[in-house]
This record gives structure tokens, C-alpha cells and sequence, in this order.
């Protein structure tokens, strides 16, 4: 079975930490063990435990694994509980597919895989993960689930391990030595080292340190808070304060987990702490999905006076109120208990709606640069910052269309269209698709809005809907005032036409496109449209104006600095000269995919070495050619490009003819007949000739009955169960190294 890439949360995890991981060998060693004969893992405990830490260390250990591979999903930034496969897509690299929900999207991808999925911070969203994890564990019989949450998903064969709080020393144990060895003691002495270099425990406050440590139950996130308060007051003047805060607080929750009441105080009192400064910065922090940049919390947070926000957010970071993520570009983020308690301080004032306004003010003026940036020299650093941004874009949308925000939803998904194109992230069609029902039909980013969603469809494979969408997209460009003429309906409409044979009427809408192009004045548009209107001159036959148009691009592609323009020219002119000279076309096309990959557009780096991997078979080298399809057809099939998957198989078809796998060939002949792929771009006449003769041959070198059973066998599968069966194919094809035939 294939397996899918680490999430960027594993990534991180496996760095080195930036603390140290105190007093929970074994749990890690249980929580192996119970992975190796249980199905689903759930890790629960109070607030502030340490589950998130233990269950990253946990699958870090299980990806070293022979064929264990991890993705970790990290649901605190989830609000709506109906985002939830939605998230799991993104951290799949999964995107939806023709009529399937999310979902089930992500179930058929999983349903032949080995993976260890974690579920990161369920509680808020429980209802909906245990009903996807039910469904899961149903259809998915080589995934692996471990969840961390306050509280059992309560699904049958559940294995629980309920995560205790770090051992105190008793109040009766009063000799260093042994004070020192408890775990929860190490904890704070490693964190109060931190906090203030010297610090040691010794025996003129170990008694305060054991104190404290029992006092808050051992929790790790209270423990760091206290130790962060070093700076201000000694063990023994912390611990009196402790005390007192409990007593006069403890009373307010009595039906609560004691612990989790005791974090919820010591929070409560950490934030009482700050100055009126941090408190303010704090709460406002909350409103951010995932991590965020000092810039953004400048914009999003107002404070009084003329105070630098780096200064106050050194200041949270010192008190362990907010975590630096990163420090080079710097990035923060708030612990999800945190977050929610400075979440619940905003709506108890009143003011959460202001807050995040500022929040999607903010986030539509990123992903607006984030455009222009895209069409210029800056391309790849612009494309790495938005993808960053992406849980912040997720909530700053969802905002907007809950408040009836035409305007700023509409930019949003005008801005990131080109961001998600390039990257296979089709997620901002379905924006696109919320964004239409707040939508008037007189403003002006409706015809790209309609677009956006058509392209969607298009590369899923629903082409009526995408037709539909787009003409009736084209057709407002034209009425709406003030409209934007972004090319996208025309694309849509150009690529759909081709794929189902209708060349004139394809060939009208990309000249159409680059009429659009020129008249949005911009150079990158234009690059991108005449690029595409080469490949189809070139895919109708005429090389000669396709090599012409290629070289038009490139004059466009040079005034914008963009390395996705440069490498759409180097494309064009690749496949322009493929028929004549092969070995040329194969430098261009290995250029293309070497620039689109600096500047991070997988979407053209793959459709590149689509062409490339099919020189290389036709100079000679049918495995190496071969075999590069398995990187591409696994991008195709986890972006849900419809149509670009196919393009790869029927190059895969010929290729398996050369090296003589005769029934394998004849079962993809199957799935492509049964797509009518016949007609996707690139497609020159001579491969049409091609293709009619491979599969001529192919029936007398099987016989009837025997081509015909292989074809019925692809025509009846799914796109995955055809993804899969190419994927294993090339696998065993290559492990062999040989010629094999069907004899």
C-alpha cells in the first residue's frame, strides 16, 4: 500500500525541542505499545496535561517505523465542526473530488493506506470526530488513530490512556534529594532555569518548589506559568500567593475536576499579572487560527498609546502566555487553553466581533499583496508566506460570510485563486461556492467568484457544471460594471472544451483569455494566457504558431520576474518542439519543472514532468520514464485534478505497451475509455494516431477475450482504485527492472 507525507506538525516535532521532555518515558513506551495492537489511541486528561507533547513524541517514535508514516492534524484552530474533514484534507494534501463530500473524499484516499493519523485537541469539536473516526475505522483497515482530548471519543475498542498529571513530592517529604527526583519538580527547575539562568533547587526553597509543584497539581502548563514568575518573586513568596489566589477562587466551580479548576485559576491569575498592556495584547491574540506574525498582531490588536507590540509580545513569551514558534521570521501562537480563555474574554466583553474584523482586515490585505507578489521576482517567498496564512484565511472567510461580507469573502477568494491553483489546494472553490450565496449579482467580482468555482468543478471532472458556471461567468464579465477581467472563465471554458473534443469552440475561449489578459494590463496574466493559447495551437498540430506564441510568452514572462511565467514560456516551447527535436524539448520541459518547483507552483512542476518522464520513455529509457510517473499521478490523485490525471495514465498506457505489460495496459485502456480522456491537453494529432494503433495492437497480441476481460476490469473501477492499481503497477515494474510480458 502507498502512504501519504508527513504533516508539517511531525516535521516540527521531530526538530529539536526547544525544552526539555520531563517525566514521561513510560507513557511513551505504553502508548507505543497500546498503537501496535489497538486501532484507536485516545490520550485524555485535564487542560494543560501535556497531551499534545506526549502524543507528538509518541508518533515521531512510530514514524521510524519500517512503511509507518505519520500526518498530524491540529484541530485547536477548528471552530466549526463541520470544517473537520476539511482540515484533514489540507494536512493530507487531499483535495475533494468529483460528486463526493470532503468526507468521503478523505476516506477513499485513506482506504488502502498505512497511516498513523493523529487527532490533535478533539474536545471542542468531539461529536464530529467520532463520527468521522467511526466511519474511518470502518473503511480504512490499515489507519492507525491517536487522539489527544479532554475527554474518550467513546467509540468501541477505544484503548484510553488517561494522562496523569506529573508526580509531586508529599507534604510530608522534606530531604532535597528526594524532593529533586520527583517529576513534577524537574519540570519546574528545568522551566525556572530557563526563566531566570541560575536558578537552582537547593535546600533553602526546595520546601517552597514542592509546594508549588502540589499545589498545581503537577499540571505542566501551570507549572511553566508559575516558573515563568520567577523573575518577579522567590519560590517561597510564589507559593503564599498561590495559596492565597486558590482559597479565595477555588469556591467558584465546585462541580469541575479540581485540576482542571486549579489551571483555570492559576491562568486567571497569570493574565491578573499582566499589565494592562499584555492583557490587552493577550485577548486579542486569541482571535488568530494557528500561528501568526508580529506584524499581524500589530495590525489586529489595538493598545493604547504608543507601545511597540514586539515589546509586549517578548513580554507573553517570557511569561509563557504565548509560545515563538519560530524565530527567524519570528511566528506566535497561543496553547489552545489559553487561546480559549482569552477567547471567552473577548465575547464576554463584547468585543469579539471587532476583533476579528481587524483579524480579516488584516488577512485580506495579506492575501492581496500575496496576489501581486505571485506575478513578480518575490514569487517563491510570497507563495511559502501564504501558505502559512492558510488556517487564518480559512477563519477570516468564514467570518466574512457569517456577517454578510460580500466584499471582503469575495476578495479573499479572488486574491488566493492563483495561490491555490499553483499549490493543488482547490479548498478555495469551496469558498468560492459560500461566497455565491451572499453575492449580488451586480458586483463586480461576481464573474470571478463564478469562475473560481467553475475551475473547481473543471478539475474535478464535473465538466456541465464547470461549462455552466464559467459561460454564465463570461457572460456577467461583460455586464458587471467595474468587472474583473481575470481570464479564469475563459480557462475554464478553453480547457473544458478541448478535453471533450471540441477544438474550435476551445480554441475561440483561450483567444478570448488573451484578450482578457491584454486588457487587465497585466504582464503575468498575459504570459499565462498566451502560454496556454500556445499549447493548444501546438496540441492541434501547428507547431510552427505554437513555437511563436511560446516565445510571445517568454516576452511577457520577462517583464514580471516571475519564475512560474518564465517556466509556463519554457513549457510552451518544450512541447512545441517535442515532435522535431525531442531532446531540446526535453531541456525546456526540465527547466519548466525546475523553475515551477523555486517557485513553489506544483501544479506546473507536475504537469512538466508529465511530459518530460514521457520523453524520456520515447529516447529510450521506457522504465526511468516510468517510473517518474508515480511522484505525478500520486500529486494528481491527492490534488484531485481530474483532468491531469488522466493525462498522465494515457502517457502511462504507451509506456506499459514498450515494455511489453500487455494486460496492465489493456486494464488503464479500460479506465481512460471509461473517462473519455481523449481529448485533455496536451494531445497533438500524432498521439491520436498513436494511441489508435497501441490499442489495435495491443488487441491481437492479448486476443479478444482476453483484452476485452482487462478492459472491462479498468472500465468498472474508481479513480482511486485506478490510481492504485497504476501505482502498485509501476512499483513492481520497476522492482523488477526487467521487460516483463503477458505470455
Amino acid at each position: 500500500s502507498r502512504t501519504t507525507r508527513s504533516g508539517p506538525a511531525l516535521e516540527r516535532q521531530q526538530q529539536a525541542e526547544p525544552t526539555s521532555f520531563v517525566g514521561r518515558a513510560h507513557a511513551v513506551v505504553e502508548i507505543g505499545a497500546a498503537l501496535g495492537t489497538h486501532r484507536l489511541v485516545t490520550v485524555t486528561g485535564p487542560g494543560g496535561v501535556g497531551k499534545t507533547r506526549l502524543a507528538l513524541r509518541a508518533a515521531a517514535q512510530a514514524s521510524h517505523r519500517p512503511r509507518h508514516r505519520t500526518a498530524i492534524v491540529e484541530l485547536a484552530p477548528l471552530r466549526d465542526q463541520a470544517g473537520l474533514g476539511q482540515v484533514i484534507a489540507t494536512v493530507l494534501d487531499v483535495q475533494q473530488r468529483q460528486h463526493r463530500s470532503i468526507d468521503e473524499t478523505v476516506l477513499d484516499f485513506l482506504e488502502d493506506r498505512e497511516l498513523l493519523l493523529v487527532l490533535d485537541n478533539c474536545e471542542h469539536v468531539i461529536d464530529a470526530v467520532a463520527a468521522f473516526v467511526e466511519r474511518l475505522l470502518l473503511r480504512c483497515p490499515q489507519v492507525t488513530l491517536l487522539a489527544t482530548s479532554r475527554e474518550p471519543l467513546g467509540l468501541p475498542g477505544e484503548y484510553v490512556h488517561v494522562l496523569a498529571p506529573l508526580v509531586s513530592p508529599t507534604p510530608a517529604e522534606s530531604d532535597v534529594d528526594r524532593i529533586a527526583v520527583a517529576p513534577a519538580v524537574q519540570l519546574f527547575v528545568d522551566r525556572a532555569a530557563s526563566a531566570c539562568p541560575g536558578f537552582a533547587l537547593g535546600p533553602g526553597n526546595a520546601a517552597a518548589v514542592a509546594e508549588i509543584c502540589r499545589r498545581l497539581d503537577g499540571l505542566p502548563l501551570a507549572l511553566e506559568l508559575a516558573a515563568a514568575r520567577l523573575r518577579v518573586l522567590g519560590p517561597a513568596a510564589l507559593a503564599d500567593r498561590l495559596d492565597q489566589r486558590f482559597q479565595l477562587l477555588g469556591t467558584r466551580r465546585h462541580g469541575t475536576d479540581p485540576r482542571q479548576r486549579n489551571l483555570h485559576d492559576l491562568v486567571e491569575w497569570s493574565y491578573d499579572l499582566l499589565d494592562r498592556r499584555e492583557q490587552e495584547v493577550f485577548v486579542q491574540l486569541s482571535v488568530f487560527a494557528g500561528t501568526f506574525e508580529m506584524d499581524a498582531a500589530a495590525e489586529v490588536c489595538l493598545v493604547e498609546g504608543d507601545d511597540d507590540i514586539l515589546d509586549v509580545l517578548v513580554a507573553l513569551v517570557e511569561k509563557s502566555m504565548v509560545q515563538l514558534t519560530d524565530p527567524d521570521s519570528p511566528r506566535y501562537q497561543l496553547l489552545e487553553t489559553l487561546r480559549e480563555f482569552g477567547h471567552r474574554r473577548l465575547q464576554d466583553a463584547g468585543t469579539l466581533a471587532a476583533v476579528q474584523r481587524r483579524h480579516l482586515r488584516w488577512y485580506g490585505q495579506v492575501a492581496r499583496c500575496g496576489r501581486a507578489g505571485l506575478d513578480g521576482p518575490d514569487e517563491a517567498s510570497w507563495s511559502a508566506r501564504l501558505d502559512l496564512e492558510v488556517d487564518n484565511f480559512r477563519a477570516a472567510h468564514a467570518f466574512a460570510v457569517s456577517e454578510g461580507n460580500a466584499d471582503a469573502a469575495s476578495a479573499l477568494v479572488a486574491d488566493l485563486r492563483e495561490q491555490a491553483f499553483r499549490r493543488i489546494r482547490y479548498e478555495v472553490s469551496s469558498w468560492a461556492d459560500a461566497t455565491l450565496a451572499i453575492l449580488a449579482d451586480d458586483h463586480p467580482l461576481l464573474p470571478v467568484v463564478l469562475g473560481v468555482s467553475a475551475y473547481g468543478r473543471w478539475v474535478r471532472g464535473d465538466l456541465e457544471a464547470a461549462i455552466e458556471r464559467a459561460e454564465r461567468a463570461a457572460a456577467l464579465e461583460a455586464l458587471v460594471d467595474g468587472a474583473d477581467p481575470s481570464g479564469v472563465p475563459e480557462r475554464v471554458l478553453g480547457n473544458a472544451y478541448f478535453y471533450l473534443g471540441r477544438t474550435d469552440q476551445a480554441l475561440e475561449w483561450m483567444d478570448r483569455m488573451v484578450a482578457a489578459a491584454h486588457r487587465s494590463r497585466s504582464p503575468a496574466q498575459l504570459a499565462h494566457a498566451t502560454y496556454m493559447r500556445s499549447v493548444a495551437q501546438t496540441s492541434v498540430g501547428d507547431s510552427t504558431r505554437g513555437a511563436a506564441l511560446a516565445n510571445e510568452a517568454k516576452e511577457a514572462s520577462e517583464q514580471t520576474g516571475s519564475l512560474t511565467a518564465v517556466a509556463q514560456a519554457a513549457y510552451a516551447l518544450g512541447l512545441a518542439l517535442q515532435a522535431a527535436h525531442p531532446a531540446a524539448a526535453i531541456d525546456h520541459l526540465r527547466t519548466s519543472a525546475r523553475l515551477a518547483g523555486a517557485a513553489g507552483n506544483r501544479w506546473l512542476e507536475g504537469f512538466a514532468l508529465t511530459e518530460v518522464h514521457w520523453l524520456v520513455a520515447q529516447q529510450g529509457d521506457p522504465l526511468s520514464g516510468l517510473r517518474g510517473y508515480a511522484d505525478v499521478i500520486d500529486a494528481w490523485y491527492r490534488g484531485g485534478d481530474w483532468a491531469n490525471q488522466w493525462l498522465s495514465l494515457r502517457h502511462v498506457f504507451g509506456i506499459l505497451i514498450e515494455l511489453r505489460a500487455h494486460e496492465p495496459a489493456a486494464v488503464v485502456h479500460g479506465v481512460l475509455a471509461a473517462t473519455g480522456a481523449a481529448y485533455a491537453l496536451p494531445y497533438e494529432p500524432a498521439d491520436a494516431r498513436r494511441l489508435s494503433a497501441d490499442v489495435v495492437a495491443l488487441r491481437e497480441l492479448l486476443g479478444p477475450a482476453e483484452f476485452s476481460a482487462a478492459t472491462r476490469v479498468g472500465t468498472a473501477m474508481s479513480d482511486g482504485e485506478a490510481v492504485t492499481y497504476v501505482l502498485d503497477q509501476i512499483e513492481q515494474l520497476s522492482g523488477a527492472g526487467s521487460h516483463p510480458t503477458s505470455e
